[in-house]
């Protein structure tokens, strides 16, 4: 059945069934105004990319930023020397210095929107507030794909590459141009199991002495359908107890 996009569909002598009583002609009523057109008060549902950073950012800094330019000196805790003791042996002495990094703010996203006082009075919807909504959405996303896709490459030397980890040095997590070939079970020549990418991930953290609360990997949906799969497959496996989303997955 096609649907209509303007009314009904009016019947003519050639038509089936054909218009009636015959040799008459079609009304007018829809042509002329008197069906009227009905504006519904509801909107129809938009649909937005999902987004992950302020589910994986660390806020903890959020209430000293206050403006664009702003800069923010963290202090960072010293480590103290730990020495063989020996008795009646002099005792080392350490004064501990800490030092600090810097979070700067440099960046900065903006919309701008314009409504007539005229047309906000006569318009039957809030427009400009279901513009600011649909604002907001856009600038979750917009800066999910700024910061995500700028820190492509800026972990620690020994967080990448094909000889990963700070104390072993040979955990291959594939390198820019050439990524593993990841696929969700049964791996073949030259592939990697999904699984098998994570524990990767997680063993080069544990070097780290990374707080196993604090992991997160991002990935498109097919893994997380991979994830799943793996997880009651083997039920032994970390995500079987673990949590999971299309875009983000913590252990």
């Amino acid at each position: 059945m096609t649907i209509p996009s303007a009314g009904f569909p009016g019947a003519t002598s050639g038509s089936t069934p054909a218009i009636y009583p015959d040799g008459s002609s079609g009304n007018s009523l829809q042509s002329t105004g008197f069906i009227p057109e009905i504006w519904s008060g509801k909107l129809v549902e938009k649909f937005y990319a999902s987004t992950v950073l302020a589910a994986i950012s660390n806020t903890d800094y959020e209430g000293e930023i206050k403006n664009k330019g702003d800069r923010v000196k963290i202090r960072t805790k010293p480590t103290v020397t730990i020495r063989d003791y020996k008795s009646d042996g002099l005792l080392g002495l350490d004064r501990p210095t800490g030092g600090n990094i810097e979070l700067y703010i440099g960046n900065g996203k903006y919309f701008s929107l314009i409504l007539d006082d005229v047309m906000e009075v006569q318009s039957d919807l809030n427009v400009l507030s279901m513009w600011s909504d649909d604002a907001a959405q856009q600038l979750k996303i917009v800066v999910d794909q700024d910061v995500l896709g700028g820190i492509v490459g800026g972990m620690a030397s020994n967080n990448k590459g094909t000889a990963a980890g700070v104390i072993t040095g040979n955990i291959n997590l594939g390198v820019k141009g050439t990524p593993l070939s990841v696929v969700g079970r049964n791996p073949g020549s030259g592939d990697v199991e999904l699984l098998d990418v994570l524990m990767r991930l997680g063993q080069v953290l544990d070097e780290q002495n990374i707080p196993v609360s604090g992991w997160w990997t991002g990935s498109p949906s097919t893994s997380a359908t991979c994830c799943r799969t793996t997880a009651r497959t083997r039920p032994t496996s970390p995500l079987a107890s673990g949590r999971s989303s299309p875009g983000t997955h913590t252990r």
